[in-house]
C-alpha cells in the first residue's frame, strides 16, 4: 500500500506542475501552437496522457498485479487532472472577466483545449482496465470520458459566453 501512495503523490505533483505550466502558456502574448492542419493545440493533456501510459507500460513489464495497482492510480490522477484542468479553466475565465483585452489569445487557448479535449477523447480508453482484471482492482474506477466531457464543456461555455460578449 506504500508503494501507490508515493506513487500516486508523485504523479499529482507532477500533473500539478504540468498544470501551473499550462496555465502560465494560457496568459502571454503568444498564440498557441497550431498542428499541420491549422487547429490550435494544447499539449497538456497529451502531456500527461503519455507520462500515464509509460508509466503503465513499466508496470506491465514488471508484472501483471503491478501493472493493475499503477493502471488503477493513473485511473485517479488523470481524473483529478481533468478536475484541476476544469478549474484552471475557471480561473482563466475570471482573468478575462477582469480585463476584457487580457489575455490577448483567450479565444484561441480556449479553442486549444476544446481541441486537447477532442484528441484525449480517443486515447483514455488505454487507460482504462480490462474486463480479466481482478474485482479488487475494479473498485469504482472514475468514468474519465465523463470527467473529459465535463472539462470540455466547461471550455465551451468559456468559447460562447466570450462571443456572445462580443456580438453584443
Amino acid at each position: 500500500m506504500f508503494l501507490p501512495t508515493i506513487f500516486q503523490a508523485c504523479l499529482s505533483q507532477w500533473i500539478h506542475k504540468a498544470l501551473d505550466v499550462e496555465f502560465t502558456d494560457w496568459l502571454r502574448d503568444q498564440e498557441p501552437e497550431k498542428d499541420q492542419d491549422g487547429f490550435y493545440l494544447s499539449s497538456i493533456q497529451n502531456i500527461v496522457m503519455q507520462m500515464l501510459m509509460e508509466n503503465v507500460q513499466l508496470a506491465a513489464a514488471l508484472g501483471e498485479s503491478l501493472e493493475n495497482r499503477v493502471r488503477n492510480a493513473v485511473l485517479y490522477e488523470m481524473e483529478n487532472c481533468l478536475i484541476w484542468l476544469r478549474e484552471a479553466l475557471v480561473k482563466y475565465g475570471i482573468e478575462r472577466m477582469k480585463d476584457r483585452t487580457y489575455p490577448i489569445y483567450y479565444i484561441q487557448y480556449l479553442l486549444a483545449i476544446i481541441n486537447g479535449c477532442c484528441a484525449l477523447s480517443s486515447t483514455i480508453s488505454h487507460l482504462q482496465l480490462t474486463e480479466t482484471v481482478s474485482p479488487v482492482f475494479r473498485k469504482s474506477n472514475p468514468c474519465l470520458q465523463t470527467s473529459l466531457d465535463k472539462t470540455q464543456k466547461k471550455a465551451c461555455h468559456l468559447l460562447l459566453d466570450e462571443l456572445q460578449t462580443e456580438l453584443q
